[in-house]
């Protein structure tokens, strides 16, 4: 209430610098944004498949929940959004890093993993639980081997004591399961 009392023109002048106008209510963009709007007719954004339902490919094209996300957010901008998928997260990061990508539509590492890499989170729009699974006759005592997929590698670590617990990193969620089935596993930690 001071600070509208001492300066009432404040809001105004901020609206002015990064909005442009109060009344253009259509698309609130810093003049910034839309100067880069203005000069970017296309984004390549990267997608993972095997994520269903935040990431996947069905027919040969990319679904789920990240591209309704970025498609929503994108629409107004007038900017085509391309598609391309990738085969892992660290491709991914590499394409990114060297530019031929310019958006990993969903990414499997935390936000410090990412940002130590160089790399900006633009958005949190999910947060997908972490599952232990294991046989129905088994104890969470009794885990000796446990599976998972490369991206939870680090956070398997975190939630099993690794001194006395061995770790199997497979390709998919599927083949660590298949472990578990087989009993050369005893529990696997993949997302929800």
């Amino acid at each position: 209430v001071d600070l509208k009392m001492s300066r009432p023109e404040l809001e105004t002048d901020l609206m002015n610098k990064f909005y442009e106008s109060r009344f253009d209510r259509a698309v609130l963009l810093t003049t910034e944004e839309k100067a880069y709007v203005e000069q970017t007719k296309q984004l390549v954004v990267a997608y993972l498949d095997g994520y269903y339902p935040i990431s996947y490919e069905e027919g040969g094209e990319f679904k789920g929940l990240s591209r309704e996300v970025l498609e929503s957010g994108f629409q107004v901008t007038g900017i085509e959004l391309v598609y391309q998928r990738v085969d892992s997260q660290q491709e991914a990061e590499e394409k990114l890093r060297s530019g031929e990508i310019d958006i990993l539509s969903y990414c499997v590492d935390e936000r410090e993993a990412t940002e130590s890499q160089d790399l900006v989170v633009l958005d949190e729009y999910a947060q997908i639980p972490l599952v232990l699974v294991m046989r129905k006759d088994k104890n969470f005592e009794d885990i000796k081997t446990a599976a998972t997929v490369a991206e939870l590698e680090s956070e398997i670590a975190k939630q099993l004591d690794n001194e006395n617990v061995s770790f199997v990193v497979q390709d998919t969620v599927e083949e660590c399961l298949t472990l578990i089935n087989s009993g050369d596993a005893d529990a696997v930690l993949c997302d929800g």
